[in-house]
């Protein structure tokens, strides 16, 4: 078994829940708009992946 693509694995796995737990609290504690919310997961998922 490859550790190192597995750790991989792990690590967007959990970088997925920051992102989707950061867009709910920006989708209903900010109240920001739909093509904000578009527009920060676009810049999340080019960051992070």
């Amino acid at each position: 078994m490859n550790t190192k693509k597995l750790n991989k694995n792990v690590i967007k796995m959990s970088m997925n829940e920051v992102m989707k737990s950061f867009l709910f609290h920006c989708q209903f504690e900010k109240n920001l708009s739909s093509k904000t919310l578009k527009a920060y997961g676009t810049d999340l998922n080019q960051f992070a992946y």
